[in-house]
């Protein structure tokens, strides 16, 4: 159920992203491919698997896309790619876990202030998880590895012409079996973490 309701509300968000740009597209979109690189801070279930309230320098997101910026409406619309990943914190006494993603993703940026360098982003993101418990015999690797939804907004400051820095919150699943009762491993979680990255565009 949860699924087909993501499923719903991608499928909405996109449908309505895409129709203030394509209203006037008259030779005037400007179109910039970005890098960035982040940190990742563990929350939610994410915690709960990784046993830490931030991943350090071992937790990180790489990204890359193109934004497409239409200045008549003031939209950016901006798809990527990229990888994720945080560290558990290793322990002998409790099962700590590694969450690695790669995920794509399809951002909406709205600058609600033209002048100000401030703009607030959201979109649906499409991941891929491996989950590694720790001082495991073998490192079991848990997880589905098809893609799970999730949804990932954030607000952004524009530091210069081609670089900004975001803090971005991402949501999604990464397990889809509903056992009763509950069993570690196999019921449906919902990692989350926060991201502060910074983008150069070209």
């Amino acid at each position: 159920m949860k699924s087909k309701t993501m499923q719903l509300l991608t499928s909405a968000f996109l449908l309505g992203a895409t129709n203030p740009l394509s209203a006037q597209n008259d030779g005037d979109m400007d179109t910039k491919p970005y890098l960035s690189f982040g940190f990742n801070f563990a929350q939610g279930h994410g915690h709960d698997m990784t046993q830490k309230t931030w991943g350090g320098l071992g937790a990180f997101t790489g990204e890359v896309g193109v934004e497409f910026f239409n200045p008549y409406s003031g939209l950016i619309l901006r798809p990527n790619a990229g990888y994720a990943k945080i560290l558990g914190e290793a322990s002998n006494t409790k099962p700590t876990y590694d969450l690695f993603s790669w995920f794509l993703g399809f951002d909406l940026v709205y600058k609600p202030i033209k002048t100000l360098p401030a703009s607030f982003t959201l979109g649906p993101s499409f991941h891929t998880w491996s989950v590694e418990r720790i001082n495991a015999t073998g490192n079991p690797v848990q997880g589905d590895r098809s893609f799970k939804f999730g949804w990932r907004f954030g607000i952004g400051y524009e530091v210069m012409d081609n670089l900004r820095v975001d803090f971005v919150f991402t949501q999604a699943e990464w397990r889809s079996i509903n056992t009763s009762p509950f069993v570690a491993g196999f019921n449906p979680s919902l990692p989350a973490y926060f991201t502060l990255k910074a983008s150069y565009s070209f």
